[in-house]
């Protein structure tokens, strides 16, 4: 029988920056489960960008709507320090999120989720992000 092709993921590190408990333990719970190490989390965008500096994760997940610093300034903020970063957005589904996809990438994001999302979603979308680096 074959293996399918998965990405490797051990060792690699990610950060989640948002301001639902419940989003946070949620995603942290499905990303130790599909292999990545969570080194930690964030509320907000200051504290957002102030983690990434510290811990310099392979990944990063940032909510859009962040409080006091929203998702798309922080990425901006964290890819004019370190242009290799990866960041992935996560978008709630609205009437203007083609726009905001826009306005993020513009801001250095590599990828996006949308919310709600699944597990399978999650390591599709970081590992499609991954394979380009």
């Amino acid at each position: 029988m074959m293996e399918k092709d998965t990405m490797n993921k051990a060792g690699m590190r990610v950060l989640i920056a948002d301001s639902s408990t419940f989003i946070v333990i949620m995603l942290t719970t499905v990303l130790e489960k599909l292999g990545f190490e969570v080194v930690g989390t964030a509320k907000d965008g200051k504290e957002a960008i102030d983690k990434y500096m510290k811990l310099k994760p392979d990944v990063m997940l940032v909510d859009a709507e962040l409080k006091d610093l929203e998702g798309i300034e922080a990425t901006r903020i964290i890819e004019t320090e370190n242009s290799s970063a990866i960041v992935i957005l996560m978008v709630a589904e609205s009437s203007d999120t083609p726009d905001l996809i826009v306005k993020a990438v513009k801001a250095g994001i590599k990828g996006y989720l949308r919310k709600p999302f699944s597990a399978e979603e999650i390591e599709a979308r970081i590992g499609g992000v991954l394979k380009k680096r």
